[in-house]
């Protein structure tokens, strides 16, 4: 798509494997300093919270492939905050993974809503993307709900963790709250199962978190956090309620000095473990642990 501003009403959903490469590049991703030239700007003005919400969904089978590049997504008209992701990446089938998606080198500037979401059994990477939140909006949103081949979603939290495989990745993006004062402006959150790594990013005022099962619905099952940068010139908050996860190697400062001990804290606290032979929600028999 060539330079140039334009605003949309309907997500517009692809089914095809492509590559959908806009003008807007992203300089100094995954460091502090990150610029873009806003170059293809798609402004934001879908309805809230219907099929029609959002502005690109691919909807992908396990043999198709997506790559979308050079962007710029920004709020239109609409002030209120959209459940639904402004790029949403979902399988369109339950019986294996689409493994093959890519969003990169976008920047997605005051969204009111979900900046990135992903659905069903998708994996992929969104890379060197520079995103700045609005209001109590969140940068991911990730869900895996149909795991492992699996339609009834609270079943996918009894499988293994797989640490180093088997989910999305978020590499060389600015995460940046431009809400002060609220801590989970621009956060990431997952629940569903999900299974997500977040390494060589850089955060300023927001964090990884993923929701357990005090919300109705079953919580995030295993993320891995490292060689990251976190930035805070107010009181952080942690998140981080259910499933495993593995946080190493990250760099902290601003407000207060022991940040790195939240996450561990709020981690523990928030794994639940018990015998999958008796568990209801497990769904697999004879596996060590299941986890909500």
């Amino acid at each position: 798509m060539p330079a140039g501003t334009v605003s949309w009403n309907s997500v517009v959903t692809i089914t095809k494997g492509i590559t959908l490469q806009g003008a807007t590049t992203v300089a100094n991703a995954g460091t502090k300093s990150a610029t873009a030239n806003d170059l293809t700007v798609i402004k934001d003005d879908s309805p809230l919270n219907t099929t029609s919400s959002g502005l690109i969904k691919a909807a992908l089978t396990p043999a198709q492939s997506f790559r979308l590049t050079g962007f710029t997504f920004t709020h239109g008209s609409r002030t209120s905050l959209n459940g639904i992701g402004v790029v949403h990446l979902t399988s369109s089938t339950g019986s294996s993974p689409t493994s093959n998606m890519r969003v990169d080198h976008c920047h997605f500037d005051h969204i009111y809503g979900r900046n990135i979401q992903t659905d069903g059994w998708a994996y992929g990477v969104a890379d060197h993307n520079y995103i700045v939140a609005q209001s109590n909006a969140q940068s991911f949103y990730i869900n895996c709900g149909n795991y492992g081949g699996l339609h009834i979603w609270p079943w996918c939290v009894g499988y293994y963790p797989w640490f180093g495989t088997n989910k999305f990745f978020l590499s060389k993006t600015i995460p940046w709250s431009a809400m002060a004062g609220v801590p989970t402006s621009g956060a990431i959150d997952a629940e569903y199962g999900a299974r997500y790594v977040v390494r060589h990013n850089d955060f300023t005022n927001c964090r990884p978190g993923w929701h357990g099962t005090e919300g109705g619905n079953r919580g995030a099952r295993a993320v891995e956090i490292y060689d990251n940068s976190f930035h805070w010139t107010m009181i952080p908050t942690a998140m981080n309620r259910s499933g495993t996860a593995l946080i190493h190697d990250n760099k902290w400062d601003g407000n207060p000095s022991s940040n790195s001990i939240a996450f561990s804290n709020r981690t523990l606290q928030g794994i639940r473990c018990c015998d999958s032979e008796r568990h209801i929600w497990n769904g697999r028999r004879n596996k060590p642990l299941g986890y909500e």
